[in-house]
């Protein structure tokens, strides 16, 4: 039963966190671009400005996604921990009772 419910939480999670951490690259990428274009734009035009603009919000939404994904992470951490303690409990009763 553990097993057959460990392997739905990977096949529930699994594909969220993978899509996260492909965004996440991707987002990376157009901050970098941000950065190496930013050096070539005049200060205070508004090819600057919307530069900033793409940079800020790529940036959030990058440290956005890693904050959830690390808090899914856990969540599903925990939950096989709350699975796996009844389970080495009800072994070890067998085993002081045996």
């Amino acid at each position: 039963m553990f097993r057959s419910m460990e392997q739905s939480n990977e096949k529930t999670y699994q594909p969220t966190c993978m899509l996260a951490h492909e965004l996440i690259n991707k987002l990376t990428v157009i901050v970098g671009f941000c950065d190496l274009l930013s050096a070539e734009v005049a200060v205070g035009t508004k090819d600057a400005t919307r530069l900033t603009v793409i940079h800020d919000i790529a940036k959030s939404m990058a440290k956005e996604l890693t904050d959830r994904q690390c808090e899914l992470a856990a969540a599903i951490r925990k939950v096989e921990a709350e699975l796996i303690t009844p389970t080495r409990a009800t072994d070890q009763q067998k085993d002081i009772v045996a």
